[in-house]
C-alpha cells in the first residue's frame, strides 16, 4: 500500500505549477481556473 501525505501532494503541486509555467497563456489561463476551481484560494481567519 501506497501512502501519499500532504507533504506528497505539495510537491507535486509545485512540480504542475512549474510546468504550467512554460505552457501558452491561454493553457496557463485553463491551467489557473482548473486550479481554482479544485483548490479554491484560502485566507487566514481574521483577527
Amino acid at each position: 500500500m501506497n501512502l501519499v501525505t500532504g507533504s506528497d501532494m505539495t510537491k507535486e503541486m509545485i512540480t504542475f505549477e512549474s510546468q504550467a509555467k512554460k505552457l501558452p497563456a491561454n493553457y496557463q489561463a485553463a491551467w489557473e481556473k482548473q486550479t481554482q476551481a479544485f483548490l479554491p484560494k484560502t485566507t487566514p481567519p481574521s483577527t
